[in-house]
């Protein structure tokens, strides 16, 4: 069974039994056509070697549509955020993770949720990439959240968190999220399968027609 309703910021959003909550754009919001590739890059929200989160992102990359990119960035090395660090110069692995951020054209946090919220691996990375406050790569870029549980709760603390962040910190923030809730039914051999996989599809749809929306704006300007 899947139920409807319209959210807060204007998508129509579908929920299913397993929790996972998926949008289709209103009709203002049509894909325009492709124009030139969208360069994406994702977080992944876990160091863990068998995170869901790792194995759903992998598998949005088989679901993008044409024209799309999507790379991992390595966000292990990145040090937690100390303003005194910051005040001395940006670390090389901060400076490189904040230069490939603002070569791309979107972020995609794939993330898990930890004690109802941002795991600090997330968080640490928005921190940095917020710096310098109202400049800082993150505002170069639209940014969306899939976050995937094993709950049927699909991590919704975790994204209610980091949409309180970013709708504030990113002008480009993409405020459709999608959960994947009970994520292991929905695996097979390490990919995402069914209705799953459909709304994860569909969500990257979305997410690339307001990154591409945004930077024809950006260019007309």
């Amino acid at each position: 069974t899947v139920s409807r309703a319209r959210d807060a910021v204007g998508f129509d959003v579908q929920t299913d039994h397993n929790g996972s909550r998926a949008s289709r754009p209103l009709p203002d919001q049509k894909a325009s056509p492709v124009t030139s590739e969208i360069r994406l890059v994702a977080i992944v929200g876990s160091l863990r070697s068998g995170s869901v989160n790792r194995l759903v992102m992998e598998s949005a990359m088989s679901l993008l549509p044409d024209g799309v990119t999507l790379e991992e960035l390595p966000v292990a090395a990145v040090p937690m955020y100390d303003g005194d660090v910051e005040a001395a110069g940006d670390p090389d692995e901060v400076a490189a993770f904040k230069d490939l951020v603002r070569a791309a054209d979107g972020l995609v946090i794939f993330t898990p949720e930890y004690n109802i919220s941002v795991p600090a691996l997330v968080k640490n990375a928005i921190d940095w990439l917020s710096r310098p406050y109202g400049s800082g790569a993150i505002t170069e870029v639209t940014v969306g959240v899939v976050a995937a549980s094993p709950g049927g709760r699909a991590a919704v603390g975790a994204r209610g968190h980091l949409s309180d962040i970013l709708s504030i910190i990113c002008p480009g923030f993409h405020r459709e999220t999608l959960g994947v809730g009970k994520v292991h039914d929905a695996l097979s051999d390490g990919r995402l399968t069914g209705q799953a996989a459909a709304e994860l599809e569909a969500w990257l749809s979305g997410f690339v027609c307001h990154t591409r929306a945004r930077r024809e704006l950006a260019q007309a300007d």
